[in-house]
């Protein structure tokens, strides 16, 4: 590539929006020569795009040379056909984490290593969060952003170690997005009034069907944990897990989301939706720090909030399982489980897993096999697990508390929680589990 200065110190990469644009602004305060970057990345967006335009208009302003990328088929692999593909499958996905691994950060390092003139080089964006580089190999951490409101770093911590080594983050240090916004109007921006970006940002609207298709929109039942219908939705891509608003339903006890098994949504009170063990696979380890059992750390389920503390119970290959101090609202398989040290260096990320998988491989006992290939049968059965297990938890839930109501179970083995409640989550996760293959019959949940 044909440059018409001096070769670029680092790649800013511009949405036109007026983060990216106040990142590139203090590059080059910093001293950095950066080349701006736009990526074309939903189906719709191209060379004449407002943003895209606004983009170039900065680049120019500032003097900086702006090169567009069309990632629109890497887009589409890496994050809009998994983000449709797990909502099928009752997930609650995490576009954005998926599209800085994969597309804006990964992709784009790999891109970058492929273009003469640019392999290697420096990579900014205008992310909220910082890294820190303090020991003579200039070993990276990924902290909090200042600005704690709008810290990203929870979608942050999928991002492969040999890419974070080459980040800047020019906002991290920042103390509000009132301050970006000011250094904006005083450069004279284009982008200094700009509207914040859509989280969605790959629908056209904001919303989510025009990404899901007309599956996710089909209507369906409302069942409650007993698996009675107590109402009808007009789509499972209308809600997520944890939701409460936009339900319909009139009930005594406010109800929230516990499960989407399209297209069936569960719902259930509250306190249903809390947990305190949550494990997660695919862990990105981002830290030198070794992990042991009872590592103590503060933690994120969701993006929103605060992290709070919990510790290690086991950590091997790429699952760890952690258990928190108090309990969780609403851990769902597809989110991340972020884990942060006391000074806000992000530990690790990965992907919750279900809690089926933790603890409960040898959770129940047979007498003998039961018929799964009868849908009936199995229905039947799961709601008298249900049933016994409830009796089970009103008397004390102990582990290893004996369960001789129906002839199936035989016993209940070795279930790491002393909490009922817990026991009361494995068992019914195993009957969701069994259940999946019908296909026909509500979650009894």
């Amino acid at each position: 590539m044909n440059f018409k200065t001096a070769r670029p110190t680092c790649a800013v990469l511009m949405s036109g929006g007026v983060d990216s644009s106040v990142a590139a602004l203090r590059l080059l305060e910093m001293g950095h020569r950066p080349i701006g970057i736009t990526l074309l990345m939903a189906p719709w967006n191209a060379e004449d795009s407002p943003s895209v335009i606004r983009a170039r208009e900065t680049a120019k302003r500032l003097n900086m040379e702006h090169l567009v990328l069309d990632l629109r088929d890497l887009f589409e692999k890496e994050v809009l056909r998994p983000f449709r593909e797990q909502y099928a499958n009752g997930r609650t996905p995490n576009p954005c984490s998926d599209c800085n691994r994969g597309v804006k950060l990964g992709g784009v390092a790999e891109i970058l290593d492929r273009t003469q003139g640019l392999a290697g080089i420096w990579i900014a964006t205008g992310h909220y969060a910082r890294i820190v580089r303090e020991d003579p190999q200039g070993f990276a951490r990924l902290m909090t952003g200042r600005d704690r409101r709008r810290d990203q770093s929870y979608f942050l911590a999928d991002v492969p170690r040999m890419v974070l080594e080459r980040l800047i983050f020019p906002l991290g240090d920042m103390e509000s997005k009132e301050a970006v916004r000011k250094a904006a109007e005083e450069a004279g921006l284009p982008a200094a009034r700009e509207v914040d970006s859509m989280d969605v940002c790959f629908a056209q609207s904001g919303r989510y069907e025009d990404v899901l298709g007309e599956e996710a929109f089909r209507e369906g039942p409302i069942v409650d944990c007993q698996g009675n219908e107590i109402g009808r939705h007009r789509g499972v891509g209308l809600f997520t897990v944890g939701q409460r608003k936009g339900l319909g339903l009139s009930s005594p006890t406010p109800l929230y989301v516990k499960a989407l098994r399209p297209p069936v949504v569960v719902v259930a009170p509250r306190e249903e939706l809390l947990a305190r063990r949550v494990s997660a696979r695919g862990c990105n380890v981002l830290t030198r720090t070794p992990v042991t059992q009872g590592m103590p750390f503060l933690g994120k389920t969701r993006s929103q909030g605060e992290a709070t503390p919990c510790e290690v119970l086991e950590f091997q290959g790429d699952r760890i399982s952690v258990l928190f101090h108090q309990p969780v609202f609403a851990p769902c398989p597809g989110q991340r489980l972020v884990l942060y040290h006391e000074d806000g260096t992000v530990a690790r990320g990965g992907d919750h897993s279900r809690l089926i998988r933790q603890g409960l491989r040898r959770s129940l006992l047979f007498d003998h096999p039961m018929d799964l290939e009868t849908p009936h049968l199995l229905h039947e059965t799961a709601c008298q697990i249900l049933k016994a297990v409830r009796l089970a938890v009103g008397s004390g839930g102990k582990p290893g508390h004996p369960i001789h109501h129906i002839p199936q179970i035989t016993n209940i083995l070795h279930y790491p929680s002393e909490d009922p409640g817990h026991l009361r989550c494995g068992i019914t996760a195993l009957t969701a589990q069994l259940l999946l293959p019908t296909g026909g019959y509500p979650h009894p949940l």
